[in-house]
């Protein structure tokens, strides 16, 4: 099927309909990216609460042949204070989860603290990369005319 199909939506529906829930893990599902949450109180719990819903996504993956990088998978825990490290360790396939402190996400970069420090500065860099592909054509050495420097300087450089 075409992407962007008019079916698209309803036969991913179809197909992550039966996605595995469990206990006091949110799962968040957008194309063939997922992340799953958990809260906690005592971290050491909480971890284990993550790991037996891993086990179950293993069993649901392998059911449906579904695969999994997992090098790509990391895990990061939350606090609003202090930055903390995990001596627990969390397995999918027989294999470490990487334990990190900015995790991105679709277009976001989360720290560990939701400062969105990370993500800021990657915007910015971003941005500024931008300004300066459009200052060189610009510029007094460039061999544009004034017309085509004004329509350059105009457009979005979002």
């Amino acid at each position: 099927m075409a992407q962007g199909s008019v079916l698209s939506p309803y036969l991913y529906k179809v197909y992550t309909y039966d996605f595995p829930d469990y206990l006091t893990v949110s799962t968040c599902l957008f194309a063939d990216d997922s992340a799953a949450l958990t809260q906690g109180v005592h971290l050491n719990y909480t971890i284990k609460v993550m790991q037996n819903y891993l086990d179950v996504l293993e069993d649901w993956f392998t059911q449906w042949r579904i695969a999994v990088h997992v090098e790509k998978t990391q895990a990061i825990v939350f606090r609003k204070w202090g930055v903390i490290d995990p001596q627990c360790e969390l397995t999918l396939f027989d294999n470490n989860i990487q334990w990190v402190s900015v995790v991105p996400y679709q277009c976001f970069h989360l720290d560990n603290r939701l400062t969105y420090k990370k993500h800021i500065d990657y915007l910015s860099d971003k941005f500024l990369g931008r300004i300066a592909l459009a200052i060189s054509p610009i510029g007094r050495n460039s061999p544009l005319s004034l017309e085509n420097k004004v329509i350059l300087y105009k457009k979005v450089l979002w």
